[in-house]
């Protein structure tokens, strides 16, 4: 899980950046929609990792309970 998070993070900084130097490069102004595009550049990777997460918890089997007597 933590080599998903390591790639989580090389994801999200490699598209926040481009998407950050592709507005600098248009010399854009920061609009409610550029500042959208950097949030979203975060928020998708999250949801890929989520969608992991919860695809890896439910391919293992569920706890089971064993109750014991005494005596």
């Amino acid at each position: 899980m933590v080599i998903a998070a390591y790639l989580y993070f090389f994801v999200t900084l490699f598209f926040l950046s481009m998407t950050y130097l592709e507005g600098e490069g248009r010399n854009a102004s920061w609009t409610a929609a550029r500042v959208a595009g950097l949030a979203l550049c975060v928020t998708w990777p999250a949801l890929i990792l989520f969608v992991a997460v919860v695809v890896e918890m439910e391919s293992r089997p569920p706890p089971t309970f064993q109750f014991y007597r005494e005596g």
